[in-house]
């Protein structure tokens, strides 16, 4: 299967490429609710005005790459203007076309006050509104196209051409750093398929988030928060739980989460259950899926990231698809991450054990995926370069007991096991490797 995707997004929210971006390698602003150090210019500004968005630290998803940091172009408007900067620039967004992190966890302080370096400053305007002394306003959105060319598609003789489209636009607002309401609308599609498209591929009309968050009170400083209703969630390197970036409608749930985010470490406890993508109307929960789980991340340094999880699923579905069982049943995942970059070394490693029971059969069943690489940022091109092995167990009889197959929860696999999406983290022992490089400091490759 050949896959030749095509990506163009026009993010309206923001500027492309505003200044001094952080240096994680991955587009994250790891900045605590107390950390911002360049205060606004306006007089008067209120207190809390500093404290709010409180963004999620953003770990690097697996292979990640660093990214140029030498003077030149970071972006086709600074080729074709003669603008030269001094090294990556400020932005909240991702600073490739895949946006994983969702709107509501962008950091907008980095960028506040607009400046005349900026890309396009007029559009910070609209991320930072002040209404009076207690309200703060934020808008934007983002609209997507991309064009698929699919030989053999799904592991069949057709060849599959097809345009995806996707518009998002938001609206968040906080009352001091006590309240906040997010809404966000969705609407995607699929045309001139010649295979009737699949369940994250059309969703014409929804919301994909729709919350009330609200601050529970103070701990070391810094805030503790429960956020209820329709959200988005991604923790770790994604190949438990993300947010499906790669599709169409990406990937939401309904329920409640709670959070605090400290300087060097978080911790979240939640309980969610996944909305499935209907194409017709608005979406709704699968009632029959429940996912709670705690989550603590540490960062002991710059440029290193540990988690610590357990996750609890349970699916009261029927689901046996080409005979083999997996669902109705119950999971628990514990899981643990090491993950960073030192002097040119790069390296991550994570293991999930699994315990539980499918179709009435005990399941014992574990995933585990270590890799090591290099990074050149003195060199041409900005090389850098990874080897990973992946494995997952499974059983070679399905339906039998004991059962060792491992089942992959809410995964961006995408970003791990080859763009054609044929394979899932189950059964598999995989040696993979990636190499990334710079033509240009505004070009990935």
């Amino acid at each position: 299967m050949f896959v030749c995707p095509g990506i163009i997004g026009l993010l309206i929210v923001a500027a492309v490429w505003p200044d001094d971006a952080p240096e994680t390698g991955v587009p994250v602003a790891e900045l605590s609710v107390n950390s911002v150090p360049t205060p606004m210019s306006a007089v008067g500004e209120p207190e809390w005005w500093r404290r709010v968005p409180r963004p999620q630290p953003f770990p690097p998803s697996g292979n990640f790459f660093t990214p140029s940091r030498s003077p030149g172009y970071y972006s086709i408007r600074d080729a074709l203007t003669g603008t030269i900067r001094d090294g990556v620039p400020k932005n909240p967004f991702s600073n490739i076309s895949p946006q994983p992190l969702p709107f509501f966890e962008l950091d907008f302080r980095l960028v506040d006050p607009p400046g005349d370096d900026r890309t396009f400053p007029w559009l910070d305007e609209i991320k930072r509104i002040p209404l009076g002394e207690h309200w703060l306003l934020a808008t934007g959105g983002e609209y997507r196209f991309r064009f698929n060319n699919e030989r053999n598609a799904r592991l069949t003789t057709i060849d599959n051409n097809y345009y995806l489209t996707r518009l998002r636009t938001y609206t968040d607002l906080w009352y001091e750093d006590k309240f906040r309401m997010y809404l966000e609308f969705i609407s995607a599609d699929i045309v001139h398929n010649d295979l009737p498209p699949v369940l994250p591929d059309r969703d014409p009309a929804d919301f994909l988030n729709a919350f009330l968050e609200f601050k529970l009170g103070e701990f070391d400083g810094h805030a503790a928060a429960v956020r209820l209703g329709r959200q988005e969630i991604l923790l770790g390197s994604q190949r438990v739980i993300g947010t499906l970036e790669w599709a169409n409608t990406r990937r939401t749930f309904d329920g409640v989460r709670g959070y605090w985010r400290g300087d060097d470490y978080d911790f979240d406890l939640f309980w969610l259950q996944p909305v499935i993508p209907n194409g017709n109307g608005l979406n709704s929960p699968d009632g029959n899926v429940n996912v709670a789980g705690a989550w603590w991340s540490f960062r002991p340094e710059k440029d290193v990231w540990a988690d610590v999880y357990a996750l609890f699923a349970n699916n009261g579905n029927v689901r046996t698809p080409q005979g083999i069982p997996v669902a109705p049943g119950s999971l628990v995942t514990l899981g643990s991450r090491h993950a960073g970059r030192h002097e040119g070394w790069q390296w991550d490693a994570e293991v999930m054990l699994q315990l539980g029971a499918l179709q009435g059969n005990g399941l014992v069943a574990g995933a585990t995926t270590v890799g090591a690489g290099r990074y050149w940022s003195n060199l041409p091109l900005t090389p850098s370069y990874w080897i990973y092995y992946d494995m997952a167990t499974g059983t070679q009889n399905p339906g039998e007991a004991p059962n060792s197959t491992y089942q992959q929860l809410f995964p961006f696999s995408h970003c791990y096991l080859g763009w054609t999406d044929q394979v899932g983290r189950e059964n598999i022992r995989d040696f993979n490797q990636h190499l990334y490089f710079y033509p240009a400091p505004w070009m990935t490759c």
